[in-house]
């Protein structure tokens, strides 16, 4: 549960004060139980193998703030400064009591560059706590190859946290356009100790004090032309960790770059019509560096013609790190629907190429690999439709 209380004071135009009273209550269980369920219809319990967890935990985190607004010309400041009391024991399980005092400031800064743009800053310390299963004493079974425990000495992060923010429009020429940027460096943090055995995982969590840092870029740029428009959008992430793998201290790195460009036409006869591309890069530092990339050319279209509307799309999947299964995604539909008629009518055909499987990259903080989805064979569907 979660409550706040604001009250505010204008001391004149210029100058405000902001006050704070809040807090977080929270009051979790967690009971596990693991077993096996035998082909004779036996159960073996694993309750004397270090297993199974019943654990009660009461959080309270109870907040005080203040913060101070000066207000210049186009530009508004507004530090401040919140005290938190953070309180958590542990009632069934085993038996603990915490308390710790946190004081966390801010700052937050907007300006209106002119009438077409605004640039916002936003800096907190925060403060973010655990779930309850990271305090579990024992194993729980998480899926058929990995095992989880717990840490009853487990604490809470705390992390510093920038935002920067700027957005563009001006409606005459039809230009949007934003960009934005977070920057986390976590100074306490949770991590995984690891231990790898076969197919087999143990992770156990602790609380580290080595800075890990994450940094996100996003920016999008659109401009309207008299009968056609472009779209321009990039996302750059890094990411920087390290874990605790078979007893040895592994730095990882992660870094993602995606471009997409589209190029687009809108008219009355036709809705919409898009043609573009997507660029994703992933590095990944661990031992040695591994690049992998995604390319994906695409083409959409929407076009209506009397009382029938004819939609559709097509992608182009090219993988560098599995070029055996670069694979087409495509579909298309067919709507008939007459002004002011109850019913309409549709045939649509999904994966028209009959993609059998798709891969992705997936990675963690402790392993990256390829993904297989299996996909269903092609599809075709006839609709109808009553509106009542």
């Amino acid at each position: 549960m979660d409550f706040e209380l604001k009250e505010f004071w204008k001391i004149d135009g210029r100058n405000h004060i902001y006050t704070s009273l809040g807090g977080q209550i929270q009051d979790d269980d967690l009971v596990s139980r693991s077993f096996q369920l035998l082909e004779n219809g036996q159960i073996n319990s694993f309750d004397t193998s270090g297993f199974d967890n019943d654990l009660r935990l009461n959080f309270y985190d109870i907040y005080v703030g203040l913060q101070y607004q000066l207000r210049w010309h186009k530009t508004s400041i507004k530090p401040g400064l919140f005290a938190h009391q953070l309180k958590w024991n542990f009632k069934r399980g085993f038996l603990s009591y915490r308390k710790t005092n946190l004081l966390l400031p801010t700052l937050q800064i907007k300006t209106k560059v002119n009438y077409k743009s605004n640039l916002n800053l936003d800096y907190r310390l925060k403060t973010g706590f655990l779930t309850l299963t990271d305090f579990a004493k024992n194993y729980f079974i998480e899926d058929i190859h990995s095992i989880v425990r717990g840490n009853s000495e487990m604490n809470y992060e705390l992390f510093h946290e920038v935002k920067l923010n700027y957005d563009y429009f001006k409606f005459s020429s039809g230009t949007i356009g934003y960009a934005f940027l977070q920057y986390i460096q976590k100074i306490q943090s949770k991590h995984q100790s690891v231990t790898l055995s076969d197919l087999n995982v143990i992770t156990i969590p602790n609380i580290s004090f080595t800075p890990e840092n994450n940094l996100n870029f996003v920016t999008y740029y659109k401009k309207d032309f008299d009968n056609f428009f472009i779209e321009f959008n990039t996302i750059f992430s890094y990411f920087d960790t390290y874990q605790t793998i078979n007893e040895n201290q592994l730095d990882i790195k992660n870094m993602v770059q995606y471009y997409k460009f589209s190029l687009g036409s809108f008219s009355k006869k036709v809705d919409e019509f898009k043609i573009g591309f997507s660029y994703k890069i992933t590095n990944i530092f661990q031992s040695n560096k591994n690049t992998y990339k995604h390319i994906a050319p695409y083409i959409q279209f929407d076009v209506p013609y009397h009382s029938f509307r004819l939609k559709g799309n097509y992608i182009f999947n090219y993988l560098n790190y599995n070029s055996s299964n670069n694979y087409q995604q495509a579909a298309l539909s067919l709507l008939y629907h007459r002004e002011n008629r109850a019913f309409s009518f549709e045939i649509s055909a999904q994966n028209i190429f009959n993609t059998t499987i798709r891969e992705n990259l997936i990675f963690n903080d402790y392993y990256y690999a390829t993904q297989t989805t299996y996909q269903q064979p092609i599809l075709l569907l006839f609709k109808i439709m009553y509106q009542l």
